[in-house]
């Protein structure tokens, strides 16, 4: 069965569609810190899990999600039938490790990685304001199938 824990960055999010005007795709750079960030917040799961629990500590992986309506962030996997089993010899099997362990690593890098995705979004907008023009003043062109 495995497990599957979503972490949304929507503090960023609110950020990004003050200085935007409304939700846009990131970019690559944005992407890329997402990225980075959760590759070091599997390392510190992985380093305070259990070893003796076969393939389960080895096989966290993350992807990283950017959706228009879901929101952005990423997705912390774990595909070995039993990891939700998972606990430290001698403490109770209730809550399952994965509950805590994976959002206590998480708290202790957020701020860290919403300073930085944030001061990338300010950065890029500040570019594409100087590109484009403030986004108040950019008219949006749109399609409309059979006008002439």
């Amino acid at each position: 069965m495995g497990i599957r824990m979503p972490v949304r960055l929507n503090s960023v999010q609110i950020l990004m569609v003050a200085l935007h005007g409304t939700r846009r795709y990131l970019t690559i750079d944005e992407q890329d810190i997402i990225d980075r960030w959760a590759g070091i917040i599997i390392e510190e799961i992985a380093a305070n899990w259990p070893v003796d629990t076969g393939l389960s500590s080895g096989s966290f992986v993350w992807v990283v999600v950017d959706d228009l309506k879901t929101g952005f962030g990423f997705d912390i996997i774990n595909e070995v039938p039993y990891v939700q089993y998972v606990h430290w010899a001698g403490t109770p099997s209730e809550p399952p490790l994965w509950q805590t362990l994976i959002p206590l690593v998480i708290h202790e890098h957020a701020n860290a990685l919403l300073t930085e995705l944030s001061a990338a979004i300010r950065r890029n907008e500040a570019l594409g304001a100087e590109f484009f023009g403030p986004y108040e003043g950019r008219r949006v062109l749109a399609f409309q199938p059979g006008a002439r």
